[in-house]
């Protein structure tokens, strides 16, 4: 089964809790873009904590273990926090700050986290690194029938998914969707390509096994903390277990992009992919961000296109398919207004929308999408998010409306995050799964649902997550489900990681684990996965070892990969070998 094809969390590397440290740098600046010198920046992570004091020119600079960090900032009555800071091994990351006016609380802080925080994967498992495996584990999250966007822009549904190595960070959205996403009328992956790297870095990794594969990415820094380019290629070859001998794809990346936090930023992106068959995927993305100076208002625009045609063999069975057609092109544009304001605590109201047209086969098609979202945090404890969506769908005569309304509150008593209890509820639509204009023969063109659940932090390195969902197909005498979600994770610490997850609602539980241990310059670490869903169980096991050269970031590595992940009834394997910088 090809969903159980893509587990995990991105298993290229199996360290965990590396001695090697990475760096957490930026500069604090003043709501007139003036450095702001004495600020105390603290990076915790569970009882880990390091702390700075920013310069005269503002700078700071933090020497952290990987993983994924909350940055406090102190400076008199204002204090700041930026979540989901994610550092990996020797490499720096930069965060600039941009201090709030004193009696507007958190004026400047990015949006608030989804009610029920995902787990970052600082301890990478077993996976097929495509975009769609570093999130599949999730029992929320089904590949197959689940929109994409990069950094916000929407690929069509059905184009062939991302190298793994070329995405910078993975948002699987676990609560209802950002509505401001292109696919939260069907769900929502969003990835972010390669991105903003304080130095230089690079990969080159070689994979012998069924699935042959060579991968190069290089990045760069053009001006250090404000500018950067990434590109990369992958060169596969698809082995008989997916029934297609001999087939070869080839995928190339390009992006560059510049943030300056308090002004804004840009950033654009060319993909591209070559299927077998005369399969092709040609994407491409251009965005920007404009700040104001109090930070108060933002507005955000892009253009977006893309041309997909699958391999013959796939566009000969759907060409006569009303509902799939076999090749289509896209152009989209999408504009987006902030706005943050006090009144009765403190609001960061949005308004935006995109617009869509383009050709599948011989018919005309267009996409339309507005919305309306508020974001009240009454007080430090409690947001509150309501969002409407409209969504419209055409394709050839047919068309398609979808209303979406949202509700998500969310309590948080603790200052630590130890405990949150969400409350949830919204309309879902269709219209973005599968193929283009699947939606007019589908029986069920969306479903309300709803979700009471809590996530509660165990000690420092155990969480747990639980919630009641449930959801009812929006049409006559469709039967409501009802079930239960939930998670135990042990978090990085000491070497092991684990999750135990399952859902009762999807039918999916999955077990991982992994340990890793480093000595000197070398570190050896294993990984197991198994998952049990309706169509079957699979497993996968993994060995690494991996070497550190040079003063700084030089490495080497090798991993040995068991699976029959692909179908219950095949097992497979793959070698590694793997050098990055």
């Amino acid at each position: 089964m090809k969903l159980i094809a893509t587990l995990g969390f991105g298993l290229a590397c199996l360290e965990i809790g590396a001695a090697h440290a990475g760096t957490i740098d930026g500069r604090v600046i003043d709501i007139a873009r003036a450095p702001v010198a004495g600020v105390t920046v603290v990076a915790s992570r569970g009882a880990l904590q390091q702390t700075a004091i920013t310069a005269d020119d503002g700078t700071y600079a933090l020497d952290v273990p990987p993983g994924d960090y909350l940055l406090t900032y102190y400076f008199g009555e204002v204090v700041v926090e930026r979540r989901g800071i994610h550092v990996t091994d020797e490499r720096a990351v930069t965060v600039n700050q941009r201090l709030p006016s004193p009696w507007v609380e958190d004026d400047d802080a990015p949006p608030p986290p989804p009610p029920v925080p995902a787990w970052t994967a600082t301890a990478p498992l077993l996976a097929r690194r495509d975009h769609l495996g570093l999130a599949a584990l999730d029992p929320r999250v089904r590949p197959g029938t689940t929109a994409t966007t990069v950094a916000g822009a929407l690929r069509l549904p059905g184009a062939p998914p991302i190298v793994g190595e070329f995405v910078d960070r993975l948002a699987v959205l676990p609560g209802p969707a950002d509505a401001a996403l292109p696919g939260a009328s069907g769900g929502t992956l969003d990835a972010t390509l390669a991105a903003r790297p304080a130095r230089m870095a690079g990969l080159l990794a070689l994979e012998l096994g069924p699935d042959a594969r060579f991968v190069a990415l290089h990045t760069a820094a053009i001006d250090h903390g404000h500018s950067w380019w990434s590109s990369g290629v992958a060169l596969a070859r698809t082995g008989a277990a997916d029934g297609r001998e001999g087939a070869h794809q080839a995928q190339l990346m390009t992006t560059i992009g510049g943030d300056d936090e308090p002004t804004g930023g840009g950033q654009v992106s060319l993909l591209g992919t070559w299927l077998g068959d005369g399969g092709r995927d040609l994407w491409g993305d251009a965005q920007g961000t404009l700040r104001a100076d109090d930070g108060r208002r933002e507005v955000t625009f892009g253009i977006t296109g893309e041309t997909l045609t699958p391999p013959a063999g796939d566009a000969a069975g759907r060409a006569t398919g009303a509902s799939t057609p076999a090749a289509v092109d896209r152009v989209a544009g999408r504009l987006a207004l902030t706005r943050r304001w006090r009144g009765a605590g403190g609001h960061a109201t949005r308004i935006g929308g995109e617009v869509g047209m383009g050709r599948a086969d011989a018919a005309e098609h267009g996409d339309v999408r507005a919305y309306l979202d508020d974001t009240w945090r009454p007080t430090a404890s409690w947001r509150i998010a309501a969002a409407v969506r409209w969504d419209r769908r055409e394709l050839g005569i047919a068309r398609a409306d979808a209303v979406l309304p949202r509700l998500v509150v969310a309590w948080e008593p603790t200052r630590d995050d130890a405990l949150t209890v969400f409350a949830a509820a919204e309309r879902v639509a269709r219209l973005d799964e599968v193929q283009l204009g699947a939606w007019r023969d589908g029986a069920a063109p969306g479903f309300d649902r709803a979700a009471v659940g809590a996530s509660r932090a165990l000690g420092d390195d155990v969480q747990l997550e639980v919630a009641l969902r449930g959801r009812r197909a929006t049409v006559a005498g469709a039967p409501t489900e009802r079930g239960v979600d939930g998670a135990l994770r042990w978090l990085p610490h000491g070497g092991f990681a684990g999750e135990l997850a399952g859902s009762t609602l999807e039918g999916v539980a999955t077990a991982r684990a992994s340990y890793a241990c480093t000595r000197g310059a070398r570190t050896l670490g294993v990984a197991a996965v198994g998952r049990v869903d309706r169509a079957g169980h699979g497993w996968g096991a993994a060995a690494q070892w991996a070497r550190r050269v040079g003063e700084r970031s030089g490495r080497l590595r090798g991993a040995l990969e068991l699976f029959d992940l692909d179908d219950p009834h095949a097992r497979s394997g793959r070698l590694t070998l793997a050098a990055d910088w």
